[in-house]
Formats: structure tokens, C-alpha cells, sequence
């Protein structure tokens, strides 16, 4: 598998990716992350399904679910503090949205302004999708 991983000025955080070539392995947006990747929230994509997920100390669960057909795509992952929402867009059309209640699943704060994508590999050395034009930045809605 392959990291990569920035930090951002303050706990509101966006990702952009566009998306081709999507295999079974998929690829994950993270949000929130610490700078080992023991806490986050990420947003798992494969071929026909979408998932948010919070991981906090290498233990992940499942928060929301799209099931559906995936190609070609632009895919944005956004976290709200004022609402504690994490939304996901395919094509700039909401698909998925958790809101953190009471706001503890995962920590926020300065630790934690690190975003990043994850390409996955199966077993025979496919890469999960081709991935252009990431951009991980400070937002507000």
C-alpha cells in the first residue's frame, strides 16, 4: 500500500481526488488523521461501494454506506467542526454523510490536521485506481 499524508492549519479539512481505473482493492480518502494513522476517519471506495469509517487505534467501523455502481470519478471528503460532519461527494453529488455525536469517536486538534489518500494493492500487485489532481486544504462550507 501507498500513504500520503499532509497537514492543514485547522481541524476544518476538504480532499479532492479524481478517480479512474477503479479496481476491487479500491482506495481510501483520510481525514483527521494523527501522524501515525492510529485515528481517523476515512472513506473507503471500490468498485460498488463507498464507506466512511473511524478508525482510532488501528480498530475501524463502519459509519455510513453507498452501494452502488463506481467508475470514473471525482470524489470530495469533508469534515464540518461546527456540526461535527464528515460529508462524501461522487461528482459533486452527496452520497455519504456520519456526524461525529457527541463529537469523541475521533480526536480533533492540532495532533490531528493531517489528511491523506491510501492506494491499495491486491494480491497480484494491481493497484486499487489511478488517482489525479488531489488537493487537501483548509475549507469552510
Amino acid at each position: 500500500p501507498a500513504y500520503l499524508i499532509y497537514p492543514t492549519a485547522t481541524d476544518a479539512m476538504r480532499i479532492d481526488v479524481d478517480v479512474w481505473n477503479l479496481q476491487a482493492a479500491g482506495f481510501a480518502i483520510m481525514l483527521g488523521l494523527d501522524r501515525d494513522r492510529q485515528s481517523l476517519m476515512a472513506l473507503f471506495v471500490s468498485p460498488t461501494s463507498a464507506k466512511i469509517e473511524s478508525s482510532n487505534n488501528a480498530a475501524f467501523a463502519v459509519k455510513a454506506t453507498y452501494t452502488g455502481t463506481i467508475g470514473d470519478s471525482t470524489w470530495s471528503f469533508y469534515y464540518e467542526p461546527p456540526t461535527k460532519t464528515y460529508t462524501a461527494m461522487m461528482n459533486g453529488v452527496v452520497v455519504l454523510t456520519w456526524t461525529d455525536t457527541p463529537g469523541t469517536e475521533v480526536p480533533r486538534g492540532a495532533n490531528y490536521r493531517y489528511g491523506g489518500v491510501f492506494l491499495s494493492r491486491d494480491a497480484s500487485g494491481v493497484n486499487g485506481a489511478e488517482l489525479d489532481n488531489f488537493v487537501l486544504r483548509d475549507w469552510k462550507p
